[in-house]
């Protein structure tokens, strides 16, 4: 198996897991969700839980 597909195999369930939950808030508070969604993908903000998170899948090399 490739690099890729462990990444995909590995994040890929917990990456569709968020999309639902998203799905459901938007629900209730679309806005909030459009709020989260610039912070994290244009500005690049994550708390400290969320940036402990990424480092550490960075350092094991499940994400690159």
């Amino acid at each position: 198996m490739g690099h890729v597909e462990h990444q995909s195999d590995v994040i890929g369930p917990h990456l569709e897991r968020i999309e639902v939950l998203l799905k459901e808030i938007i629900q209730h508070d679309a806005a909030m969700v459009a709020r989260i969604e610039q912070e994290v993908d244009e500005e690049g903000e994550l708390d400290q839980y969320w940036a402990s998170k990424l480092e550490m899948l960075l350092e094991l090399g499940v994400i690159t």
